[in-house]
C-alpha cells in the first residue's frame, strides 16, 4: 500500500498523521492564530504547504496521496469558502470541508481506535471539545465497528476560556432528542473524552504525584463522573493559576485559556447530563486525523481510490479553468509597468497568479490573485519594508475592476488606513462597492481623512448592484516579507 498523508485542518490548529512504510507517524501540531475572530488564513496556507514538504522529503508521501479535511473553523468562517479555493490552488489538493455528522463519525472512529476499552460497553458517551465547537455522540456498541443513536454539535469550543456558559439550547435539544427516542441508558455505560493537551490531566487525581501520559491509551485513567466534575471545579473555581499549578498541571501544547475552556465545557455537559455519578469517563489521544487515516488505510488496500481520483481531476481542472482570469490580469499590469517604466516580475511556478512592480522610487508593489474574484495587494517600500499601497495603487487596482465590470468587496480586510484608501481611490473613479466600508476614523491619517469626506460629498454612496464582486485583501505582513 502507498504511503499517504492526512491534514486534519481545525480551529485551533493544524494536525497531521501520516503512514509511510507500514507505519504511522503524528507531527507536532501548529498552532492556527486567530485575525478578526476568525481563522488566519495565512497561518493555514503556510503550515500546510510545510506538512507536505515535510511529507514528501521525510516519508516519500507524493503529492496526490495528501489528503486534507476542515471542521468548524473552516465551515463556520465568513472567508471560509475563499481559505478553501485559495488552499486547493496552492496545494493541488481537494480541501474536504466536513458537516458536522461526518466530522464526528471520523472523529470517533479514531477515539476509539486509539485505546482498549475495559469491559465490553454496550453503550458509549463520545465526546470531543474542540476550539470551536463540542461533539456529543451517544453510541451503540453492539453494532460494529459502532452505531450512532443520537449525535449532536454544540457550538461552543475551548476558546470560550473561562466565560460562563449559560443554558445550552442545543444540548437541551440533545437530551430531549435521547428522550423522544425512548433510549434507556445502559448500566454498562461508559464515557470516552477526546482529550488533547492539558485535558488528559482531568482523568487523574489533581493530587496525583505524577502525571503518567503512557497510561492513557493502555486505560489506566478512568475516573467517575463525580471525581471527573470535582477536578474541573476545583480548577475553575481557582483565582490564581500559580507556577505551581502550571508546572504540575498545564501542558505546553495549547494555550491555558484553551486548557480551561475545555474543561469549562465538559463540565457544564457532564452536569447537565443526569448521569450516574459511577459512571467511568476515559481519555483518548485519537481524533479526526486517525478517523480519517484508519478509513484510507482500509480504502487504499483494496485500492478503492477512485472516487478521490476523480475530485482530484475535477478539482484540478477548475483551478486550471480559473487561471483563465490571470491573462487579463497579467496584460494589465505588464502594460502598466511599461507605461510608468516599472519593473514588472511574475512568479511563473506559483500556483496562482502572484506578480510585482518594482517603481523607479525603489517601492514595489505585490499582487496575488487565486480566483477572478479575489485580489490580494501589499506593498513594500524602498527598504524592503512592508507598507500601505499608495492611493495611486489602489486607483489602478480599481479602474481594472470597472474595466473588468465587477464591483469591489473590500474583503477582510483588517487596517483602516487601507480601507479608507480603497474606498477613496472607488468614489473618486466612479467604482461601485458591495457595501459601504465600517472605518475607525481615529485610526486614519488626516490627509487621507479629508480626502476621502471631499470624495464622499462629491459622489452620492455607492450602492451595491448585481455586477460581479471582486474581493481586495489586505495581504499579511509575513506574507508580504515573502513576496
Amino acid at each position: 500500500m502507498k504511503n499517504f498523508c492526512v491534514i486534519d485542518i481545525g480551529t485551533n490548529a493544524v494536525k497531521v498523521k501520516i503512514f509511510s512504510d507500514g507505519k504511522y507517524y503524528t507531527l507536532k501540531n501548529k498552532h492556527i492564530h486567530f485575525e478578526n475572530g476568525h481563522v488566519s488564513k495565512a497561518d493555514i496556507i503556510k503550515y500546510v504547504e510545510e506538512f507536505i514538504k515535510e511529507a514528501k522529503e521525510k516519508y516519500a508521501v507524493e503529492r496526490n496521496h495528501v489528503y486534507m479535511y476542515a471542521t468548524e473553523g473552516i465551515r463556520s468562517a465568513p472567508n471560509g469558502e475563499e481559505i478553501k479555493q485559495e488552499l486547493e490552488a496552492k496545494t493541488q489538493r481537494k480541501l474536504h470541508v466536513l458537516d458536522p455528522k461526518k466530522e464526528a463519525r471520523l472523529s470517533i472512529l479514531g477515539g476509539l481506535s486509539s485505546i482498549r476499552l475495559k469491559g465490553r460497553p454496550k453503550q458509549i458517551l463520545f465526546l470531543e471539545s474542540g476550539g470551536g465547537s463540542t461533539e456529543v455522540s451517544l453510541l451503540d456498541m453492539t453494532k460494529r465497528p459502532f452505531g450512532i443513536i443520537a449525535s449532536k454539535s454544540i457550538s461552543i469550543g475551548s476558546r470560550i476560556g473561562k466565560e460562563k456558559i449559560e443554558n445550552q439550547p442545543e444540548l437541551k435539544n440533545f437530551l430531549l432528542t435521547l428522550r423522544q427516542k425512548h433510549i434507556k441508558i445502559d448500566p454498562s455505560l461508559k464515557i470516552v473524552v477526546n482529550a488533547t493537551g492539558a485535558l488528559k490531566l482531568l482523568a487523574h487525581k489533581l493530587q496525583q504525584e505524577t502525571f503518567r501520559p503512557d497510561l492513557i491509551c493502555k486505560n489506566q485513567n478512568e475516573i467517575s463522573v463525580a471525581q471527573f466534575c470535582q477536578n474541573a471545579k476545583e480548577i475553575l473555581d481557582k483565582q490564581d493559576y500559580d507556577e505551581q499549578f502550571l508546572q504540575q498541571y498545564f501542558l505546553k501544547s495549547e494555550t491555558l485559556d484553551g486548557f480551561i475552556g475545555h474543561i469549562n465545557i465538559l463540565h457544564h455537559i457532564l452536569s447537565h447530563l443526569n448521569l450516574d455519578d459511577k459512571t467511568p469517563i476515559t481519555t483518548t489521544l485519537g481524533g479526526l486525523k486517525d478517523g480519517a487515516a484508519k478509513e484510507l488505510e482500509q480504502r487504499l488496500k483494496i485500492g478503492d481510490n477512485t472516487k478521490d481520483d476523480a475530485e482530484e481531476k475535477q478539482t484540478t481542472q477548475a483551478q486550471e479553468k480559473n487561471k483563465d482570469y490571470a491573462v487579463s490580469l497579467r496584460q494589465y499590469y505588464q502594460n502598466l509597468a511599461a507605461k510608468e517604466n516599472a519593473h514588472y516580475e511574475e512568479d511563473t511556478n506559483a500556483t496562482c497568479y502572484k506578480a510585482s512592480l518594482s517603481k523607479t522610487n525603489g517601492e514595489k508593489i505585490n499582487i496575488i490573485s487565486s480566483a477572478k474574484n479575489n485580489v490580494d495587494l501589499s506593498a513594500q517600500n524602498a527598504k524592503g519594508e512592508s507598507k500601505i499601497p499608495d492611493y495611486e495603487d489602489f486607483k489602478n487596482l480599481v479602474l481594472y475592476a470597472k474595466q473588468q465590470g465587477q464591483i469591489i468587496s473590500f474583503g477582510n480586510i483588517k487596517s483602516d488606513e487601507f480601507k479608507a484608501r480603497l474606498w477613496l481611490a472607488c468614489l473618486e473613479n466612479g467604482v461601485d462597492t458591495a457595501q459601504k466600508p465600517q472605518i475607525n476614523k481615529e485610526q486614519v491619517s488626516k490627509e487621507t481623512l479629508a480626502k476621502l469626506n471631499r470624495a464622499k460629498h462629491r459622489n452620492k454612496d455607492n450602492n451595491a448592484n448585481d455586477a460581479p464582486q471582486i474581493d481586495i485583501m489586505q495581504y499579511q505582513q509575513h506574507q508580504q516579507q515573502r513576496a
